[in-house]
């Protein structure tokens, strides 16, 4: 035996998530969280934050909404039980930073987009990754290493104190 699988969302049903440009330059989904109404929060290579939403329960998002644009790389979403949303994101061969999103007007789109904590190493081979609350309420941070094999490439940076590791803030009070 084996498992069944469907597709929620893909390109034929969430444009946003078609390839384009240069091959391996993808724009689909990066990251995925749901909010505490069971939407999906989907990031995407292209900077957007989408929520999709299966309207008549069969099984795939019929409705996509957008929530933020402009961010750039983002790679991993958290929601903090308030309902605010939490965003890893890259700046391109720069640093890593983490931000904060509300719908301050429940209209679905971020009216306040903040930056929480900047200047986080990703500008190596590796970036901010995954981010999660803990049960002690911080926010829990995948940060990427430096190098592949801790020899930095031509041009790139070395491994720096804050490469490679599991960070936590408290979002509140944000110091690393």
């Amino acid at each position: 035996a084996g498992f069944d699988f469907n597709f929620f969302a893909s390109p034929a049903n969430v444009p946003a998530f078609a390839v384009l440009g240069q091959q391996g330059s993808g724009v689909g989904p990066t990251a995925i969280a749901f909010d505490a109404r069971g939407r999906l929060f989907a990031a995407t290579g292209a900077g957007r934050i989408l929520i999709l939403i299966d309207t008549d329960d069969d099984g795939r998002a019929d409705l996509v909404k957008t929530f933020a644009t402009g961010i750039p790389l983002p790679l991993g979403l958290a929601f903090r039980a308030n309902g605010d949303l939490f965003v890893s994101s890259n700046i391109a061969v720069g640093a890593g930073r983490i931000l904060r999103l509300r719908d301050t007007n429940g209209d679905d789109v971020a009216d306040e987009q903040t930056v929480i904590l900047h200047n986080l190493p990703s500008n190596g081979d590796h970036q901010t990754n995954k981010i999660r609350f803990g049960p002690d309420g911080l926010l829990y941070i995948g940060q990427g290493s430096a190098t592949d094999n801790g020899t930095p490439s031509q041009g790139r940076p070395a491994e720096g104190p804050l490469n490679g590791a599991i960070l936590r803030v408290d979002v509140d009070n944000p110091q690393v």
